[in-house]
């Protein structure tokens, strides 16, 4: 629908109008949230927020409600459905910030219950929903757009559906065990993969204390290692992977070992350490004309006189 609905209000069951009240508890209120003017769908994967007119038809605050009726038959007449509904449905109403008037509310019934087009996210971004208003004084619905101007506001109201979400899932739960709270809750923590401990045919939880003689082995691992034990360490070296990059740089060469550098220097300080002047006046060096040699025995003394 391309017209906005007109802001009305939608007051709750009193006891004066015969039904008691429902159990309201609050889950998420969001101070700024963006209302805008939906065009047709363009197709059925969804709506994109980039198609939509900018200019904002409301503006105000968003408060997310979990109502809890006293039977089934009440909440569905508020919910205005005559599908399969609970005794808890999730309320998305959209307020006045100052005067509080009610410009429209979203009613939720679950999407385990096959509630899927109350709260839709566009397919371009995170920020922005297709809600769904319902009217429950004439039963009409329109469409609209809802929007955040901060992303963490979008991803605390998606941790508000998946809470209103579990709630369902125990009612359905409930429902099938026939009211027996017990079971309803290992059904729940069996089917989302939670431990659960159950308990004994006599109601009482079970007896885990050790028994006589019972030990209970734990596994250190590396921790004598990692405390300074004598064990040897063990090194292993691994060849470098062969990258098929034609334009990757080779690996460094591998770093000189402790038994190399050692060599090394020792072969430097092995021999004569007037290695290089003896290597440069050998003993069959002969001194040029008309220099004398000095020497104290031989002429062949190795030292050249300038």
């Amino acid at each position: 629908m391309n017209q906005s609905p007109a802001p009305a209000r939608s007051p709750l069951p009193t006891r004066g109008g015969g039904a008691d009240p429902p159990l309201e508890s609050t889950l998420q209120v969001f101070r700024d949230v963006q209302i805008f003017r939906l065009p047709p769908r363009p197709s059925a994967r969804g709506y994109r927020a980039q198609d939509w007119d900018p200019n904002t038809v409301w503006r105000g605050r968003l408060r997310v409600l979990q109502l809890t009726f006293p039977t089934s038959a009440t909440a569905r007449a508020y919910a205005l459905s005559t599908g399969p509904t609970g005794p808890t449905v999730c309320v998305l109403r959209i307020e006045d910030t100052t005067t509080g008037d009610l410009f429209g509310e979203a009613i939720l019934r679950g999407r385990a219950r096959g509630d899927e087009a109350a709260v839709e996210p566009v397919i371009d971004s995170s920020r922005y929903f297709v809600v769904r208003l319902s009217d429950r004084t004439s039963g009409r619905h329109a469409f609209v757009g809802m929007g955040f101007a901060e992303r963490s506001d979008a991803f605390d109201l998606n941790v508000a559906l998946m809470d209103f979400e579990k709630v369902v899932k125990y009612d359905l739960a409930l429902e099938e065990a026939g009211g027996d709270h017990a079971k309803a809750a290992a059904a729940v923590a069996a089917a989302s993969g939670a431990i659960s401990v159950g308990t004994s045919a006599g109601g009482s939880l079970p007896d885990l204390a050790l028994k006589d003689g019972q030990q209970i082995a734990i596994n250190l691992g590396n921790l004598a290692k990692k405390l300074g034990g004598n064990t040897p360490m063990t090194t292993t070296t691994t060849a470098a992977p062969v990258s098929d990059d034609p334009f990757a740089f080779p690996p460094p060469p591998p770093a000189p070992s402790a038994a190399a550098t050692t060599s090394t220097a020792s072969k430097r300080t092995s021999g004569d350490e007037w290695g290089e002047f003896t290597a440069f006046a050998s003993p069959s060096a002969t001194a040029p004309s008309g220099t004398s040699s000095s020497g104290t025995g031989n002429g062949g003394s190795g030292w050249v006189q300038f």
